[in-house]
């Protein structure tokens, strides 16, 4: 999220501003169908309406939080203010507190289902949405987004809300064609990049440089001296961990979200829904399993159609038990070619 300071004289009811990607346009559909001026302000006045949303809007500009008192009318009338201004006004991009406002009515008490704002699955391409929507429809999915967001307004989760489905904008659901499988995004912030074991960093993150050893041996060279491996997912290689989302810090906190459950279901219920997707794909395609976590789906895969690649994780605490010498890309590739599928150019790691 990109954040500015707010400059001296700027109306304190624009206290920050963020991309406005960030703001979905289900989500400003959804803001701009309450009737503000009718429920809230007592009549077709801009003015009168920002007058009564001012103290929320005041109050979160001190203390980066929406006011507890905020009841759920308040609250869609103050995200509705804000698309307003967006698209009516010309100011923007939309204002930051806007995620927040969308957050406090998910979680207030009094709202109803037809005042829930959409989630963010709607970040998903809709590709995606289309081959996942059993699972996106399931119970235990806005459980899981009100966990990811409960923990963004307490904790340092990775990666960037807006990169949590990267994996699936680069790499459409017709066009996987391998499939690699971690287990969760890198633990320290400004490593992970919303693909599986890629990197924007300037430093290698551990577990990558064993890739990189790893492809030096299969082909002679590591390939670009880039960390990110958008190359990879442009041609078709989806990059997934079994959990999308860490929060940083300690071990535990590491584990957290991958461990969090809803009546037994969490991430790896999306990812079991991703693989077996991808497995009931009519064309063959290549899935690497790497760490135990990612080797528990195995089942989940239609092994006489596709090519199971089983290895340990590339984290130095165990490369040297059966992942070095595995030789994962050549094997792809003699699969992937002798069944017409095209060839990934394994040291094309960026675009």
């Amino acid at each position: 999220m990109l954040v500015l300071e707010r400059r001296a004289g700027e109306p304190v009811d624009r206290p920050y501003w963020h991309h406005a990607d960030m703001a979905t346009d289900a989500e400003l559909e959804w803001a701009s169908t309450y009737n503000a001026y009718e429920r809230v302000a007592g009549g077709p006045s801009t003015q009168l309406l920002l007058d009564v949303l001012r103290p929320g809007i005041d109050a979160y500009a001190r203390t980066r939080r929406v006011p507890e008192w905020c009841g759920v009318d308040f609250l869609r009338a103050w995200a509705f203010y804000r698309q307003r201004e967006l698209h009516h006004d010309g100011i923007g991009p939309v204002s930051e507190d806007f995620d927040y406002v969308l957050n406090a009515v998910r979680r207030h008490p009094a709202a109803t289902p037809e005042d829930m704002p959409p989630h963010r699955s709607f970040l998903l391409p809709a590709d995606w949405r289309e081959e996942l929507k059993e699972t996106l429809d399931a119970p235990y999915w806005s459980h899981l987004m009100e966990f990811v967001d409960a923990e963004r307004r307490e904790h340092t989760v990775l990666p960037s809300e807006a990169r949590v489905f990267r994996a699936f904008d680069l790499t459409p659901y017709e066009e996987v064609r391998v499939v690699i499988l971690g287990q969760d995004p890198y633990p320290r912030p400004g490593d992970a990049d919303g693909l599986a074991f890629s990197s924007e960093a300037s430093g290698t993150p551990s577990s990558l440089k064993n890739i990189f050893k790893e492809l030096q041996s299969d082909y002679g060279t590591r390939g670009t001296n880039s960390n990110t491996l958008t190359g990879w997912a442009e041609q078709g290689v989806l990059l997934l961990n079994t959990a999308l989302t860490l929060r940083a810090g300690s071990r535990d906190d590491h584990d957290a979200h991958r461990k969090w459950r809803w009546q037994k279901q969490g991430w790896h219920t999306f990812t079991d829904a991703v693989i077996s997707s991808v497995s009931n794909k009519r064309d063959p395609v290549v899935f690497m399993l790497w760490g135990e976590d990612a080797r528990k789906k195995v089942d989940l895969i239609d092994a006489e159609k596709h090519l199971i690649i089983e290895e340990v994780h590339p984290s130095p605490l165990s490369a040297r038990l059966g992942f070095f010498d595995s030789r994962p890309f050549r094997r792809a590739n003699e699969f992937l070619g002798a069944r017409d599928r095209g060839l990934v150019d394994w040291l094309r790691t960026s675009n």
